[in-house]
């Protein structure tokens, strides 16, 4: 995200991913998600580069009553 836009939904999410080798394939396809047709066009659109640095973040899903 930069001041002028936000990225959010631009690049590919993933849930319910268990075991090392699962863990590392969602990252690597977040990764790779950067260079998608619509982020590609969506960086374009508002001037950014298109190899901008992409950070992933893991987190535990826990059950949950409401959300």
């Amino acid at each position: 995200d930069t001041e002028q836009m936000s990225a959010a939904g631009q690049m590919d999410t993933f849930l319910g991913i268990s075991g090392t080798d699962e863990i590392l394939l969602a990252v690597k396809k977040c990764w790779a998600s950067q260079f998608s047709f619509v982020a590609t066009e969506y960086k374009r659109r508002y001037g950014q580069c298109y190899n901008s640095p992409l950070a992933v973040v893991i987190q535990e899903m826990i059950p949950c009553e409401v959300a």
